[in-house]
């Protein structure tokens, strides 16, 4: 059996253990082989899986630690959470660093590191045993299954919590070797901290209790009558958690807090016997993934009703065996209780008998309850082992060969959280049958994509795995609105209309799908109906706010339409509106900038365009419109200027390089502009509107004869390859024509151009290509004034 540490003054060396000097160097290594595994994490991005929520378009993270900000934090429940430490760090973050993924994820990695140290450190100062200490602290350090909780941005939280949990527990170790209020209370605030960076903390009393068994040994188990004189002092278990009083109250408060906050119908009312099936299972299927970690996902979807009674009653009866093992070695290994009772209780919270979201389980979960298992792994091969014959070769060497194995494990696993794409790539790979998977992985190929016939292949698989995921939940509103955005944006209008018919039959009154249908009747142009929508939308959610997003939806939407019948008082207003309810949403930024610009109100549209940028510095649209705006106002070189900053941070954003090329011609820097648009085709070579804009410049501006026969090509084959816009092309083809001297067929490509604006009904347009046809006519060139 193994003898707890024994008691000595509170110092450094104390947590140290006998050995300070190879203490230290364990957490060395331990920060070592953190960075190790997590090497190259400043290549991953943000995931559109709660990032969105948590950091890149939280803009209120962006009050910082003002009055407004730090009262935004201790009072919002966004993301079905209170948790104002989170937030805190969050806001630190973006305040320090911005909104840069690669120093989020570092910090994360930094957490971890300090976790994995304090871990060690706590063990050591418990048992005085460093190598099964340093063995528990390694695993956690590098095992496959904490990939998650670093190398999700938005799971900093339970980062933060488990650091606020390790030092409750070096607290309490302090506070039991000289108890005093003073030093309860600081376990109190730590665990006040945890709570507020994440409710998990909510088992910690618990865990406390069970470490004053082993290896603290604080408990007897005996009455007060049949106490030996061995354990005459200590206190009994009634003592011990009357003690935990205080603290059990904090996590009982912070526990309906949260049942409040998350309880979401959908979820709840799944059958209790479901939710007590799943529970078993994912028991055992946590401990599956902690032996073996591999096919790890984001997300595992719930099995409802589908899973084997056979399999359940398997599992409930491996957790019953090996509970009345770990009871009848209790005696002569007391880790094992400890450790097994550690994973089964710390997971209580979140192991699904009172269910919130769609998942089955998460890797996440098992940051703090695999300790205990942990525990068990070091602490019984130190047992088992100790008879052996050469015990430290063979245990170091099989050390060394786990700890590189789940390392590169690690590296791996890190690797699948680069982007969303990536993520959920990897999720539908473990499980096809994964809806939210499906959903979010097609979410994330549209937004990448546009109408262009060369994205047809990629919209069409966005719109299978939409299909795929309302096959599998058919009753999910969400999924079937996204598919019906899909088909709209796809140009299937008939289909998209029909889906939403029958959402809105099962819910007349839901704000998404009139929304939704809002959207759809825009894009076909049927302005009135449209406006009906978005007035109902108001007027059910207007009056009681239930739903600000929504509202502001429903008032966008407005906007877009009164602008489009002309009415550009009316369209600004009902952005203002939506302004009101969120200054940082982009598009009514940028629609109100563009309004104000229309109607003369130069001042008040660079107002909105800044606010655009600097709520949105990556937005290119942002940063195109805010140097117009500059340009417009006098400040071309000011344009430039942070045109080429967003071009240095995103040097393959093709729409970026564009603009800048754009403007650097407009300014008279010919070749520079050119050198930028060269760029923006090579980054998308079917790109029409880049391809024809390059054409233009090189066959209007003074160059050498090879850029007017480069223009020639450019423009021939935007011209074989598009049927849009067809005015425009044959303009450019016309002037590359007369660039390389043939002026016949300029002017033929001229009236072909012409007659198209004219179809098109753009006479001003049509008047400004007839004066070019008549300078080719006279066999000149079209040459633009910069």
């Amino acid at each position: 059996m193994l003898r707890p540490a024994k008691q000595k003054q509170l110092s450094a060396c104390a947590w140290l253990g006998a050995a300070p000097k190879v203490a230290v160097a364990i957490s060395v290594g331990l920060i070592l082989v953190v960075v190790v595994a997590y090497w190259g994490i400043g290549a991953n991005s943000f995931v559109q899986y709660d990032d969105q929520v948590y950091i890149t378009e939280n803009f209120n993270l962006d009050r910082g630690f003002s009055s407004t900000g730090l009262s935004w934090a201790f009072s919002t429940f966004t993301a079905h959470n209170w948790h104002p430490v989170t937030w805190l760090s969050h806001m630190l973050d973006v305040s320090v660093l911005g909104r840069h993924a690669a120093w989020h994820h570092r910090e994360n990695v930094l957490l971890h590191a300090v976790n994995s140290v304090l871990l060690f450190l706590i063990l050591l100062r418990l048992t005085g045993r460093q190598w099964p200490s340093a063995a528990v602290a390694a695993l956690f350090a590098v095992h496959p299954l904490n990939v998650e909780s670093v190398a999700w941005a938005a799971e900093r939280k339970n980062l933060l919590s488990t650091l606020f949990w390790l030092l409750a527990m070096a607290a309490y170790v302090r506070y039991v070797d000289r108890p005093s209020i003073a030093r309860y209370s600081l376990v109190a605030v730590c665990l006040a901290l945890g709570l507020m960076s994440k409710p998990m903390l909510v088992t910690l009393p618990f865990a406390l209790l069970l470490i004053d068994y082993w290896p603290l040994q604080r408990a007897s188990f005996n009455s007060a009558e049949s106490r030996t004189s061995r354990d005459a002092d200590k206190p009994g278990w009634q003592k011990l958690l009357l003690e935990k009083t205080p603290l059990i109250a904090l996590a009982i408060g912070s526990s309906v807090a949260t049942f409040r906050m998350q309880a979401k119908p959908d979820f709840t009312l799944l059958p209790l016997p479901q939710r007590l099936g799943n529970a078993v299972v994912s028991y055992v299927e946590y401990l599956r993934k902690l032996c073996w970690p591999f096919d790890l996902a984001a997300l595992y979807p719930h099995p409802r009703g589908q899973l084997a009674i056979g399999w359940v009653v398997a599992c409930l009866v491996l957790l019953v065996a090996i509970t009345a093992l770990v009871i009848w070695q209790a005696k002569r290994r007391p880790y094992l209780p400890v450790g097994w009772f550690w994973y089964l209780g710390t997971l209580v919270p979140v192991i699904g008998v009172v269910q919130v979201g769609s998942q089955a389980m998460a890797d996440r979960y098992a940051y703090v309850p695999t300790i205990g298992v942990f525990i068990i792994i070091a602490w019984g091969i130190a047992d088992l082992s100790a008879a052996w014959p050469r015990r430290q070769w063979v245990l170091g060497a099989a050390a060394t060969a786990l700890l590189l194995a789940l390392t590169w494990l690690t590296n791996q696993q890190m690797r699948v959280w680069r982007d969303t794409g990536t993520l959920f790539a990897n999720a539908l790979r473990v499980n096809h049958a994964n809806d939210v998977a499906h959903f979010l992985y097609a979410n994330d190929l549209l937004r990448k994509l546009d109408k262009s016939p060369a994205h047809a292949a990629q919209r069409a698989e966005a719109i299978k795995h939409l299909r795929e995921a309302v096959r599998l939940s058919p009753g999910d509103e969400e999924f079937a609105l996204g598919l019906a955005g899909a088909l709209a944006w796809n140009g299937d209008f008939a289909e998209a209309n029909s889906m939403l018919d029958r959402v809105l039959a099962d819910s007349p009154q839901s704000l998404a799908a009139l929304n939704q249908r809002g959207v759809l009747l825009l894009e076909r142009d049927d302005l009135l109906l449209a406006i009906a929508d978005f007035k109902r939308v108001i007027q059910l959610a207007g009056a009681s706010r239930a739903d600000d997003k929504a509202l502001a939806q429903a008032h966008f939407g407005l906007g877009v339409a009164y602008a489009r019948q002309g009415d550009k008082e009316m369209a600004l207003e009902q952005f203002n509106r939506v302004l009101a309810l969120n200054a940082t949403r982009l598009d009514a930024r940028l629609y109100s900038g563009r309004l104000e610009r229309e109607l003369g109100h130069h001042d008040r549209a660079l107002q909105h365009f800044t606010e655009a940028a600097r709520y949105h510095p990556d937005s290119v649209d942002a940063q195109n419109e805010l140097a117009l705006a500059l340009v417009h106002q006098g400040h071309p070189e000011q344009a430039i200027e942070r045109l080429r900053q967003v071009v240095v941070a995103r040097a393959s954003d093709a729409a970026a390089r564009l603009r800048l090329g754009q403007l650097l011609i407009s300014q008279g820097h010919r070749a520079q502009g050119i050198e930028q648009l060269e760029a923006a085709v090579r980054l998308r070579p079917t790109w029409v509107l880049a391809i024809n804009d390059l054409a233009w410049h090189l066959a209007t501006t003074d160059g050498a004869p090879a850029d007017a026969q480069r223009a020639l090509e450019l423009a021939t084959s935007v011209n074989r390859d598009s049927k849009s816009d067809k005015a425009s092309h044959l303009d450019t083809l016309a002037a590359a024509y007369a660039a390389t001297g043939q002026y016949q067929q300029a002017v033929t490509t001229a009236e072909q151009a012409r007659e198209a604006a004219i179809a098109a009904d753009d006479i001003s347009f049509a008047t400004r290509i007839e004066s070019r046809r008549q300078l080719y006519a006279a066999g000149k060139p079209y040459r633009a004034q910069p």
